[in-house]
């Protein structure tokens, strides 16, 4: 009976001690997992590590994780994390993750020989290790790229592109108008140099359409390539040294005014935008017909 007796106290006293030793055991799990089995080559593996225990977070001081053994793949990087919580039943849960990032070399199968990872359990003051078992994925054909999404600064530089290859076709474009306009064509080989330019006159300038500054501009091109070839003058003449020419030739005055207000208004229009009206594009047409005329005439009396 005595010996019961010891028995029954021995046990309410050491009872405690032996549950308070297995609340403080180390208790810390192991997991690792890839995001995908199959791969394409031109593809990254993503292989995740993921420790966790219940307990704070500095609870577990991971002071060696080991560089997994590869087979047919190469690490491009790593990351970490960490997270704490509390559980469903208000637990205090910590994980600590680790993410490899691997460059397929080949076809074929690939391995990842798991990570050894030693740790020290500071509540316990214990040293300790895990080791993860080896992963395998297959790698199969790459996927075909897709270079057809253009980011935003591309797109600005196409444009920029077009935009100007849309203005260098259009100046081209009126550059050679002007040229073949001005240009005499194969019928009109036995055309005087007068009688060229009217006929020019009448194909280029549309007296009853709106572009009346344009029509402008048109005709004293018109006029100063004429003054060009009928004086053998300089390109583009300025229109004292036409004046002038024109004085020799015993040309009204009144007509030399008209003409000086031609090349006066023509600046204004290229440069100030002034307007023209239709009365005063008459003007200036009829004043240079004339001039061409003039001298058509003195060329018939020759």
């Amino acid at each position: 009976m005595f010996a019961g007796v010891l028995v029954i106290i021995g046990c309410l006293i050491f009872a405690p001690l032996s549950a308070t030793t297995s609340e403080e055991s180390s208790s810390i799990q192991l997991r690792t997992f890839l995001d995908q089995d199959e791969v394409p080559l031109n593809r990254e593996i993503v292989y995740h590590v993921e420790l966790s225990w219940t307990g704070e977070l500095n609870r577990y001081h991971i002071f060696e994780i080991s560089e997994p053994a590869l087979t047919n793949l190469k690490l491009r990087g790593s990351g970490s994390s960490n997270l704490f919580f509390a559980d469903s039943l208000g637990n205090p849960r910590s994980v600590k993750s680790i993410t490899y990032y691997f460059t397929p070399q080949g076809m074929g199968m690939s391995y990842i020989d798991g990570v050894i990872i030693q740790y020290e359990d500071k509540l316990l003051n214990q040293k300790e290790m895990l080791s993860a078992q080896r992963l395998g994925a297959k790698i199969i054909d790459p996927l075909p790229e897709d270079n057809d999404g253009l980011d935003l600064a591309t797109w600005i530089g196409l444009i920029f592109v077009l935009l100007f290859i849309f203005i260098l076709a259009y100046y081209l474009l009126r550059y050679f108008q002007q040229r073949r306009m001005i240009s005499a064509m194969p019928g009109e080989q036995n055309l005087t140099l007068e009688e060229r330019y009217e006929q020019m006159l009448k194909n280029s300038i549309d007296l009853s359409s709106d572009r009346r500054r344009e029509n402008l501009n048109t005709l004293a091109k018109l006029f100063n390539s004429y003054c060009t070839e009928k004086f053998k003058l300089e390109e583009s003449p300025s229109i004292d040294v036409v004046i002038s020419r024109f004085e020799k030739e015993k040309v009204a005055a009144e007509m030399l005014e008209k003409l000086r207000d031609l090349y006066r208004r023509n600046e204004l229009s290229k440069f100030a935008g002034e307007d023209i009206s239709v009365n005063d594009l008459h003007l200036y047409y009829d004043t240079v017909e004339l001039l061409i005329n003039h001298f058509k005439s003195n060329t018939a009396n020759d």
